[in-house]
């Protein structure tokens, strides 16, 4: 639950970032590898390319999200804090 929470906050924060529309309405996909513990992320939110890797850290209770979106570098690191139930980006 913990992986999707962080998954989850990481792609709002693409969101928000981006000034966009929710991705229900972009045309990109992701998939998820247990075994790494990653989720990769490609396709385009309009009409910009995004190709990002997510990896995800149980015991630190983070992820990190690096790759490109609409051409530019992306990295964004994202923390979650279960006692307080809050998730920081940075």
């Amino acid at each position: 639950m913990t992986t999707f929470k962080l998954f989850f906050a990481s792609s709002i924060s693409i969101v928000g970032i981006m000034g966009i529309i929710p991705s229900a309405y972009a045309g990109y996909t992701c998939s998820h590898n247990d075994y790494l513990g990653t989720t990769s992320c490609s396709g385009y939110i309009n009409g910009q390319s995004v190709n990002t890797t997510t990896t995800h850290n149980e015991y630190l209770g983070t992820s990190t999200t690096t790759g490109y979106v609409g051409g530019s570098f992306y990295s964004e690191t994202c923390s979650h804090n279960d006692y307080l139930g809050t998730t920081s980006c940075y």
